[in-house]
């Protein structure tokens, strides 16, 4: 059973400024990476300006120093002692490749959301976003947009030229097929999928924040995307999401796990133990702009969303890392790409 979206009100919230001053993407204020206990190396597949400054504050807390590895050089998750992932999808595949560690279940207990682990716990969930539906004030009205009650019916003929869909390849949309085939059945699952490629407006574009150009370009009427891309200054003009309204969502994560070749792997359990205490989550999930996981800060920011339901109830996350393969196989037999 869906829960009620009538009261949520969280643009305000999530639009508080991430954290400032980054310095550059791979200098750090290091100590000897190689040193166990004193140092730590970390890994990022994105851009590090964030995670830098994430990890200058650990440095400011606990004293030890840290090293960015930089994804350009070769097999940088072999030099690593954490691994950032930037989604599910991504820590999923990291895991499955064997590239993590089992980590000390303690650390799991830190957790407000359980049911959001990796059950083979080799990756903590950090904070959590949603991927909700987008529409432009001008080309749909909030009556219409009412009537969407699941992401299939975006398939519905009477969005026939109006909708715009970012790259299959963007995680959170590989994460949204894995939902249809778990909720459906991989031939309905594959009909909605056909179903929204015959609506587009426009061809596939390819990220969220493309998507969310075109929509407020009124190049489409709406779209499906992740709420960290609505940036700093707000939403733009006459663009609204579905979800303040009612929308369906679909909850996904970031988080970090200690490498499989961890030089120093009780520097990356410190780490991740920092990242798990208020302070140290409140500053990861302020740097994504996303709501944090950690047991010290509960419910409060999801109460203020009425996520709660999605943690308790519906976020299994683990039941889709299993259908991310045949979520791709879909995509491509549909010629979504």
């Amino acid at each position: 059973m869906k829960p009620a979206w009538s009261e949520l009100r969280f643009l305000a919230i999530l639009l508080i400024a991430a954290t400032a001053g980054c310095g550059s993407d791979f200098g750090g204020e290091s100590a000897d990476p190689g040193t166990p206990g004193k140092a730590v190396v970390v890994y990022t597949p994105e851009s590090a300006g964030s995670l830098d400054a994430l990890m200058r504050e650990f440095q400011s807390a606990t004293g030890m120093g840290y090293s960015l590895v930089s994804p350009d050089v070769a097999e940088p998750m072999a030099q690593a002692d954490v691994y950032f992932g930037e989604s599910f999808a991504d820590l999923w595949e990291s895991a499955e490749a064997d590239h993590l560690r089992p980590i000390d279940p303690s650390l799991g207990k830190l957790i407000a959301a359980p049911k959001l682990a990796d059950p083979e716990r080799r990756f903590l969930p950090l904070s959590a976003l949603m991927r909700g539906i987008v529409f432009n004030e001008h080309l749909v009205s909030a009556e219409e947009a009412r009537t969407i009650t699941d992401f299939s019916a975006l398939a519905d003929d009477r969005w026939r030229g109006r909708l715009c869909l970012s790259s299959s390849a963007v995680d959170g949309n590989r994460l949204l097929v894995a939902h249809l085939i778990r909720q459906y059945g991989v031939q309905e699952a594959e009909i909605a999928v056909r179903g929204w490629l015959a609506n587009l407006a426009e061809g596939i574009v390819d990220s969220d924040a493309d998507l969310l150009l075109a929509i407020e370009a009124r190049r489409c009427a709406l779209g499906i995307l992740d709420f960290r891309w609505i940036g700093r200054s707000g939403w733009p003009q006459g663009v609204s999401p579905y979800p303040d309204i009612g929308g369906p969502l679909l909850l996904d994560i970031r988080g970090a796990g200690i490498s499989r070749h961890a030089r120093s792997p009780e520097a990356a359990r410190h780490l991740l133990e920092w990242l798990l205490s208020a302070r140290g989550n409140s500053a990861y999930a302020r740097g994504w702009q996303q709501v944090p996981l950690s047991r010290e800060i509960g419910f409060d920011r999801w109460d203020e969303f009425n996520w709660r339901p999605f943690a308790e109830v519906e976020a299994q996350l683990s039941e889709l890392g299993f259908l991310l393969e045949e979520a791709d196989r879909l995509a491509e037999r549909a010629g979504y790409l």
